[in-house]
């Protein structure tokens, strides 16, 4: 049996658009290796900007990673909610949460650009560049971390770091 497939989704297949069954396979294994690998060392990535947070005195929870999709949040000392997850080019994105609103959404990315190398005053960084940008759109932070976490949809399911 022959499979039509879009070329550029398999580069070893040099431009046939036809391929069998084995082929197929073969594309397929190293497709969902790729997607495994990547997402096993996103999480780590993850886990390892929260426990530079967590030794900063701020309360962070990740995924359980049972899922390919991997996130997490750090919660400031001023009850603050950042979340990161992973961006463009193995480097991290980072959003402050706030009270959802027809006009603003529910938060805001502190960087255009994913950054690469996160220790303490790159977070602090973010911080302040989301926390700037929220305020310029009039966004309403929450109250307490106690509020932020009986809103969020997934928080029974997460991991405290």
């Amino acid at each position: 049996m022959k499979r039509n497939v879009p070329q550029e989704s398999i580069p070893y297949l040099e431009g046939r658009m036809e391929i069998t069954d084995e082929q197929f396979k073969k594309w397929f294994v190293y497709d969902c290796n790729v997607y495994y690998t990547r997402a096993i060392t996103d999480r780590m990535g993850i886990v390892s900007i929260l426990k530079t947070a967590k030794a900063n005195g701020c309360e962070c929870y990740v995924t359980p990673g049972d899922d390919a999709y991997n996130y997490g949040f750090i919660i400031f000392p001023d009850n603050t909610v950042m979340y990161v997850q992973n961006g463009d080019f193995w480097g991290f994105d980072f959003t402050i949460e706030y009270i959802p609103s027809r006009q603003n959404g529910s938060g805001c990315r502190c960087n255009d650009e994913s950054v690469s190398i996160v220790d303490w005053e790159e977070l602090l960084e973010q911080k302040r560049k989301g926390l700037t940008f929220a305020n310029e759109l009039g966004a309403k932070l929450y109250k307490s971390a106690d509020e932020w976490k009986r809103k969020h949809w997934n928080f029974d399911k997460m991991v405290k770091i």
